[in-house]
């Protein structure tokens, strides 16, 4: 049963872990490209910055045009970690700098991501073997091309402990009543309200469709810890299942987590 505590010593190869390392650095780096323009955009309108940054960083600099800046040194340090430049210190300063951005937002958003990407960039940082797969490599650096088996528990049991969050939630707040359909309903219509969503209008509009899901979303997020185990079949399992369960998430409230195709690889 306890199987994959044993094995925490043993070592495997470091190529893994370079190429988990490479894709989830670049994917964080492209989502957010893209990511909190009109969040930030309609407080900065409203003269609201204040509120987001003022008192945080206690600096007059910080305005619009300060969280341009700071995201522009977060996607450099992001894709140095990526494509292994400086590969230790890259995943250092993108996991600070990446606190620094996402901080303040997490005051008013909810985001499940921030501490699983923190913690994850962290661990990347202190890895044997993360740089296997690199320029810095390339450049004639000696990287450890094995890596012991705690570095990807650690990072398995970072994902899961968030899924696992996410369920004590649930619990907290509405107990398995969570589990009768009306609250993932409500939710749904709040974000296809937001997002003039069709498909989540849909799906919303079906009662027993709602509880299969939210009676299958609580049983996904109390049980992934069992991807810690060493059982290939389990893993795959739970891979072809958090696939779907991120795309139907996507489909009907338009929350997409990108970085799920990295942790697929992965596990």
């Amino acid at each position: 049963m306890f199987r994959w505590i044993v094995d925490l010593n043993r070592n495997t190869s470091s190529f893994n872990l370079s190429i988990f390392r490479a894709t989830y650095c670049i994917s964080i780096a492209v989502v957010h490209w893209f990511r909190y323009d009109s969040f930030f955009e309609s407080y900065f309108k409203l003269g609201n910055y204040d509120i987001l940054f003022f008192d945080y960083y206690q600096l007059e600099i910080f305005g619009m045009q300060g969280y341009y800046i700071l995201r522009a040194i977060l996607l450099l340090f992001l894709f140095m970690a990526g494509f292994g430049v400086l590969t230790r210190i890259s995943l250092i300063l993108s996991a600070l700098v990446f606190f620094l951005y996402e901080y303040p937002i997490c005051h008013y958003i909810n985001l499940h991501t921030t501490p699983i990407v923190l913690i994850t960039l962290i661990l990347l940082s202190i890895s044997p073997g993360v740089s296997f797969i690199s320029v810095d490599t390339r450049l004639g650096k000696k990287s450890n091309p094995l890596t012991p088996m705690w570095t990807y528990k650690a990072i398995m049991l970072n994902l899961a402990l968030v899924y696992f969050s996410a369920f004590c939630a649930k619990m907290v707040n509405t107990g398995f009543s969570w589990g009768n359909g009306h609250h993932l309903s409500n939710y749904i219509i709040e974000q296809a309200l937001a997002s003039n969503n069709s498909i989540g209008f849909w799906a919303a509009s079906h009662l027993t469709f709602m509880r299969f899901i939210s009676i299958f979303t609580l049983f996904f997020e109390a049980s992934f810890l069992l991807t810690l185990f060493n059982r290939l079949w389990l893993r795959l399992l739970y891979v072809v299942v958090a696939l779907c369960f991120h795309i139907g998430v996507g489909f009907l409230m338009d929350i997409y987590f990108i970085l799920i195709f990295s942790y697929v690889y992965f596990i």
